[in-house]
């Protein structure tokens, strides 16, 4: 995806709330009905135009995730971190970012290992401090203040008091190659891997597949609605995964609902992998097609 539509959705969705910081930013926008659309790229500052993870920090700042490096952002100027300017971080493919409780902001990349920043400074974890792989797809910071770190072939870590626990297949997941983590309102783990769905409560996994009703195995997407309902978003569609049971909604044409977010009017929007955007509302799908 852009970082035009990134932006223009993160703006339609009203994630970025804070008007009066967005008005002091550039002047290049356009009125776009009732909204205002605001493009920036490389030559504004940005590393590069590939954004892959977005997080708005407690302390208001905009981190952004690219191909070549993060990059801070308060409205008005980015701030660049790569491989140039900071020897923690030994990819420039930033895929995840995360905040915990503490403050500290976690960033993933693509075999670059798991790098903190807390109090201005950057730390990187490695398979050498007991991180499982290199690679991190993922991140989960949760309300315990425990963090989740999902990886493409080892599995899913738990960091915990500066200590790495690694889950695999041989401890219930269904797939050690993790692409989503979510969690409910019991305070319980959702796992998505490329080869089903996994539940983490209690210590003890729960694993669902197309054999326990998943429109296919491999999942994209996560989200816990406002009525405690999680959705699944998989290569074979739309899920609602309620008391182990899962209702698919058929999204007409066979898509990847790669993208789920619930609105202030208790809408759910899917993003879909090539078949444009939908919006379930009533228990309805309508199709929506995005610029």
């Amino acid at each position: 995806m852009s970082i035009r539509r990134i932006i223009l959705l993160l703006l339609w969705l009203g994630c970025l709330t804070q008007a009066h910081v967005w008005g002091q930013t550039l002047s290049a926008h356009k009125a776009l009905g009732r909204y205002q659309q605001f493009v920036w790229q490389d030559q504004h500052g940005l590393p590069q135009n590939g954004v892959l993870a977005i997080l708005r920090a407690r302390d208001g700042y905009l981190w952004l995730g690219t191909i070549e490096g993060a990059a801070r952002f308060d409205g008005v100027r980015f701030v660049v971190f790569d491989n140039n300017n900071t020897p923690e971080f030994k990819s420039n493919q930033i895929l995840s970012l995360a905040e915990d409780r503490a403050g500290s902001l976690w960033l993933g990349a693509v075999s670059g290992g798991l790098t903190r920043y807390a109090e201005g400074r950057f730390r990187l974890y490695t398979t050498k401090d007991g991180l499982s792989s290199d690679f991190v797809r993922c991140l989960l910071a949760d309300r315990a203040g425990n963090l989740w770190i999902g990886t493409r072939g080892g599995g899913l870590n738990l960091f915990q008091d500066e200590r790495f626990t690694a889950y695999t297949t041989r401890d219930g997941l269904p797939g050690d190659q993790i692409l989503m983590l979510a969690e409910d309102g019991n305070g319980s783990l959702w796992i998505g891997t490329s080869k089903g769905l996994a539940h983490f409560a209690q210590g003890r996994f729960t694993a669902y597949t197309t054999r326990e009703g998943l429109p296919h195995d491999r999942v994209n997407a996560l989200y816990v609605d406002s009525a405690g309902i999680l959705w699944v978003g998989t290569d074979g569609g739309l899920c609602r995964f309620q008391q182990g049971h899962c209702a698919v909604y058929n999204l007409h044409i066979r898509s990847s609902a790669t993208a789920l977010y619930e609105d202030r009017q208790r809408n759910l929007w899917v993003g879909t992998e090539g078949n444009g955007l939908f919006l379930l509302r009533g228990g309805r799908l309508s199709t929506r097609i995005v610029p």
